[in-house]
């Protein structure tokens, strides 16, 4: 006994008597391959939700920077005041000139040299600027005036050398824009001249970011909500919420919560599983080892330097699984990353059948190996397996001595009825559901987990369809094109399209504004402020949108209503749903949001602009020809083309505010291609492919069968790893379980009872778990429904939910599960039922 109060020696011989538990232990290859398995599914979710994290943060970095703030319209006051905030790690300027180019007109932008060491833009070829007579510039004004890398251009009668290309994607009508190093950042230097100047700001405590730029602006009086509304200010938002710094401090809004909840809530409970498993797996490898454990305890070994050496053999055990499950994590996550470019890469090449042109598919980006992930994974693995560990643990120091050396390992569980009526197998069936029903109700638990994580998708999957059946606008066009120009579209454009199209069209024209309660209050109704303060519909950020119809379209509707209208009039649509948090799109009843002697509507560009007073002649209570859905918060007013162009160029801000045109077109399903490829004739006569969106029904549908099929390959290659784990640690434990008893199936024997009835009471005891696995999972599963259902606020019921799910993606799932378990559980009989009563004794003793 005296070894063991040798501290010295304590640590090296625990871990000798863990690690020869483990190497001369039969049957250990069960439990690591569930601890490789469960590596496995932990470590793909972890490597695909890092790549994720990361690529979000890349974005954020690549197209706004590592700065948290950029601020506009700043002077040297400003700037003075950022570069005495000892708060302010670093400041940026960005110098904006109005420029003429080679009789265009653009914007010459400068910017400090460490603001190219973030390499801003993807370069299309070329470098950076190093030197300060270096300039980028656009493609397309390259291909406009026939330039190429090396040539030089002058501005400010100084000659720059085109060292780069970028292709930021724009407009054909927008101004170009050139950007270079800013020569010097001194005061004097910088705000020389007529340009615009943006700061951007690093602070150096990121959790005060909107704490300190708040008190920044308030010490030049400006409201940091309307230098929001405006443009003037802007944070990096992305950046921020990865560091979990948001504009109430420690509270995150509500987008934040809900993606939380999606994927947060549902890793940690994957941890749980994780543990869960392993710890059931382990329970029974460890129990086969309380007689050699109670030798130890006879030799003075202590409560504590037994839960030691328990936790020890876990470890040992699970060295190599974690290992290789972190490096097949790794390939895994990278396989369904192929698979889903693949899928993408097929739907391009379906779109480019459809549309007779070249589409590129984004390019393949395998997750790059890091050791964050593997470093997450790692601990990750490792607290799952030590909380798993710690039951068996415990349990096992607990033992006294001499319960550790009588035959079982089970005196301390409940027994089942002490008098037995019916038949014997079935009796001790019971019996032993009751004795061992920690270990069935593991295995029960494991596998409804298992079927409950399929069930998740297809609740997702369910909740989807019934959206899309019944919360979605159904719009009847299925050709729709967008076309952004600086100028309105000629007559021959219209002309053109009424002579080649001859199908049910509308070609429109949209600008919107701002709307603020506020301005309109005494004009709204008192049915629309009721449901406005109770928060019966969402009315965040309002807005008004007024189309312009063609002429026909629009007298149309004034005939309609007995209006006698003519071009410059607006029609206001009185009417906004009642409900939109529990209310499906087709189930919503509409409420008018203005008094019906409402004359004017009173818009803005923003909140410190001028009001402007919109004269409405008349009112309608549905959205003319079903172009667009009636939203909460949109008003909705209507005139004609050439009165919205005219309106539209009167409130003109910038020059390159460009117009918005709209031509939805109806067609049968099989002439939509037909129609489509005629169309794009005329737009491509036109309108350049860079000021035009195009798509129909059939490229729409090609996209929604991307994305499942791209949640099909995700959800079954984590699902199938969910299923190894289930059925792994249901064959270990109810495996071990058989083997646990040998010596009362040989004393069964020896009084006896027959093969036969011991088969009967196995299947007993086999059936009950599957049958206990079905109930609990359809608590599961009622569970899983009611909870989605809380969470939409029940804009559906639980019963339409149900009744949506795709039972053939379930019942193979369900099937496979309940198979897995009864091909566990034959296993094991099979082994016992085979086995001669004097080599099952002999081998006992």
């Amino acid at each position: 006994m005296a070894i063991w109060k040798r501290n010295g020696d304590i640590v090296n011989i625990i871990n000798e008597l863990a690690s020869a538990f483990v190497k001369h232990k039969k049957n250990s290859q069960v439990i690591k391959t569930s601890i490789f398995m469960a590596v496995l599914l932990l470590g793909t979710v972890v490597f695909i939700m890092y790549e994720n994290s990361i690529a979000e943060l890349k974005f954020a970095l690549h197209s706004f920077g590592s700065h948290q703030v950029e601020f506009s319209e700043i002077e040297p006051g400003m700037e003075k005041a950022l570069r005495n905030n000892k708060k302010v790690k670093d400041i940026g300027i960005s110098k904006f000139q109005k420029i003429t180019i080679q009789g265009q007109k653009g914007i010459f932008v400068q910017e400090e040299r460490k603001y190219w060491e973030e390499k801003p833009f993807t370069l299309v070829s070329g470098n950076y600027p190093t030197e300060e007579k270096e300039i980028l510039v656009e493609k397309q004004y390259l291909n406009n005036h026939h330039l190429n890398l090396g040539d030089h251009l002058s501005i400010h009668q100084e000659d720059y050398k085109i060292v780069g290309v970028i292709d930021p994607g724009s407009y054909s009508f927008e101004k170009p824009y050139f950007y270079s190093i800013l020569p010097s950042t001194k005061t004097k230097d910088v705000y020389e001249g007529e340009s615009g100047i943006n700061i951007r700001i690093w602070y150096k405590n990121i959790r005060e970011t909107y704490q300190e730029t708040n008190r920044f602006l308030s010490e030049f009086s400006i409201d940091p909500k309307i230098a929001e509304d405006t443009g003037r200010l802007s944070y990096n938002t992305v950046l921020l919420e990865h560091y979990f710094v948001f504009p109430g401090g420690l509270i995150p809004p509500k987008s934040v919560i809900d993606t939380w909840i999606e994927t947060s809530i549902g890793f940690f409970l994957l941890i749980l599983l994780f543990a869960y498993m392993i710890r059931n797996a382990f329970q029974v490898w460890n129990t086969r080892d309380i007689n050699e454990i109670g030798l130890l305890k006879t030799s003075g070994m202590t409560r504590e330097q037994i839960r030691s050496m328990v936790l020890r053999k876990i470890y040992f055990l699970s060295k190599w699984p974690i290992l290789l499950g972190i490096l097949m994590s790794y390939l895994l996550a990278n396989g369904l990353i192929f698979i889903m470019w693949l899928n993408n890469k097929h739907s391009y090449q379906v779109f480019e059948k459809l549309e007779g042109q070249i589409n590129n598919s984004y390019p393949l980006q395998l997750i790059s190996p890091s050791i964050k992930p593997i470093l997450i994974i790692f601990i990750l693995s490792m607290l799952a397996i030590t909380i798993s560990a710690l039951g068996p643990a415990r349990k096992t120091a607990k033992l006294s001595p001499m319960e550790a050396l009588k035959p079982y390992s089970n005196q301390k569980q409940k027994r089942g009825r002490k008098s037995l009526k019916g038949k014997i197998e079935i009796n001790l069936g019971k019996d032993y559901l009751k004795t061992y029903r920690k270990t069935y109700w593991g295995i029960i638990v494991a596998m409804t987990i298992v079927i409950m994580s399929f069930s998740v998708l297809a609740i997702h999957q369910s909740w989807r369809t019934l959206n899309t059946k019944y919360n979605t606008f159904p719009s009847k066009y299925n050709i729709s094109a967008t076309i952004w120009t600086k100028d309105p579209l000629p007559i021959e454009f219209y002309q053109d399209i009424n002579k080649t199209i001859k199908e049910k069209k509308h070609m429109y024209i949209t600008a919107s504004a701002k709307f603020y309660v506020n301005d309109n209050k005494g004009k709204l109704s008192n049915l629309f402020l009721h449901g406005y303060q109770n928060h019966s519909f969402n009315f965040d950020n309002p807005y008004v949108m007024v189309y312009g119809l063609e002429k026909d379209d629009f007298y149309r509707i004034g005939k309609e209503h007995n209006l006698e209208l003519e071009d410059s009039d607006f029609l206001l649509l009185n009417q906004t749903p009642e409900n939109t948090v529990s209310t499906p799109y087709s189930q919503r009843s509409y409420i008018p949001m203005f008094k019906e002697e409402t004359s004017e509507v009173i818009l803005r560009n923003h909140i410190k602009a001028p009001m402007e007073e919109i004269p409405i002649q008349g009112m309608i209570h549905t959205f003319p020809y079903d172009l667009e859905p009636i939203s909460s918060r949109e008003v909705s007013l209507f005139t004609t083309i050439e009165s919205l162009e005219h309106w539209f160029e009167q409130r003109r801000i910038d020059e390159e505010d460009s117009f918005l045109y709209h031509i939805a077109i109806q067609t049968t399903r099989n002439k939509i291609l037909e129609v489509t490829n005629s169309f794009k004739e005329i737009l491509n006569k036109y309108i350049p492919s860079s000021d035009r969106t195009l798509t129909n029904e059939l490229l729409q549908e090609g996209m929604e069968k991307e994305i499942k099929r791209n949640e099909l390959f995700l959800g079954i290659g984590i699902q199938l790893i969910f299923l190894m784990i289930g059925i792994s640690n249901a064959y270990s434990s109810f495996h071990g379980n058989l083997q646990g008893r040998k010596k009362e199936f040989a004393l069964l024997k020896s009084v006896g009872m027959t093969s036969s009835q011991l088969k009967k009471m196995i299947l007993y005891e086999r059936r009950q778990i599957i049958v206990y696995v079905f109930i609990l999972y359809i608590l599961s599963l009622i569970g899983g429904i009611l909870f989605q259902c809380w969470r939409k606020q029940f804009i559906f019921t639980p019963w339409e939910v149900f009744l949506h799910l795709n039972f053939f993606y379930l019942l193979p799932v369900i099937g496979g599960s309940v198979l897995g378990i009864w091909l566990s559980i034959k296993n094991g009989m099979k082994e016992i039922l085979s086995e001669n009563i004097m080599d099952t004794i002999r081998e006992i003793s």
